[in-house]
Order: structure tokens, then sequence, then C-alpha cells
């Protein structure tokens, strides 16, 4: 195997072991997050398990997922901005797919309060997308223009 399909095959692997093991320790982990609402010692063993995860997820994943996107990089021939959106892209999969596992272990935390300012209006969850995805439509069409009007910046 070349060494980043090998590096993909067993971040694959690990990431098996992951969701089996989540099924394993569901009920365990459940029942510490219920008492870890009324018990400061329980709220500690959550956070410490919690940040264990988290670097042992970033000790599997992190330097397969940074082969690809120099794999992108490296490979992508329709220029800088299109590997960057390659790699963007790559790189949201990856975060979406660790955020399914990270769920199998784990309630979400509860929402924490936000100060509001009556002068700054709150967008909701549904106008956010929107903005967010008008936001990057704007990003694509100002750099399909920055070249005289061809993507890729042809000018």
């Amino acid at each position: 195997l070349q060494p980043g399909k090998a590096a993909a095959k067993a971040a694959a692997e690990a990431e098996l072991i992951f969701v089996r093991l989540a099924a394993s320790l569901r009920p365990w982990i459940e029942e510490l997050e219920a008492r870890a609402a009324e018990h400061q010692d329980y709220a500690a063993i959550m956070a410490d398990a919690r940040a264990s995860y988290w670097r042992c997820r970033h000790a599997l994943a992190a330097a397969e997922l940074a082969a690809r996107l120099a794999g992108i990089a490296r490979d992508e021939a329709g220029g800088a901005d299109h590997a960057i959106r390659r790699c963007c892209g790559e790189a949201m999969l990856a975060a979406a797919s660790e955020a399914k596992l990270h769920a199998a272990f784990f309630s979400p935390p509860p929402p924490t309060p936000t100060r509001r300012s009556s002068f700054v209006a709150q967008p909701s969850a549904a106008a956010s997308g929107v903005t967010a995805y008008a936001a990057a439509s704007s990003v694509t069409a100002y750099s399909a223009t920055e070249g005289g009007g061809e993507a890729g910046g042809g000018g």
C-alpha cells in the first residue's frame, strides 16, 4: 500500500473500533453524564473523558486528514482557489464524521446562555445557514470575478 492509502486504511479501522466501543460504553457514559449534572466529581470525570476522547481521535485521525489535504493541494490541477475549496470540503466532511462519532459516545452539552444585545438581532439557525451559504457563494463569485471574470483567476 502507498503511504496515503495505508494511513486512510488505518484511520478507517480505528474509526470502526471507536464505533464498536461507543456502542458498548454508551450506557456507562450516560450514567456518568446524569450524575455529573449534580456532582462535581462526576463532572470532572466527564471532562477528563471528553478530553481523553479528543486526544485519542486527534492522534488517530490528524495524520490521515493532513495527508488527504496535502494530496489534494499537490494534485489539484484547477488552480489554488479550486484546491482550497476542495480542501475545505474535505475538512468539512472530516469534521462532520468526527461530530457524528463523538455523538455516538457523548450527549451534546447543554446550551450555554448567551448574552443578547437589544441592538443586534440574533439570526435563527435557519437564517444562519442561509447567511453562511450566501457568504460562501459571494466568496466564490468574488474569486471568479477577480481574474477578469473567469473562474480560476485567468487575468
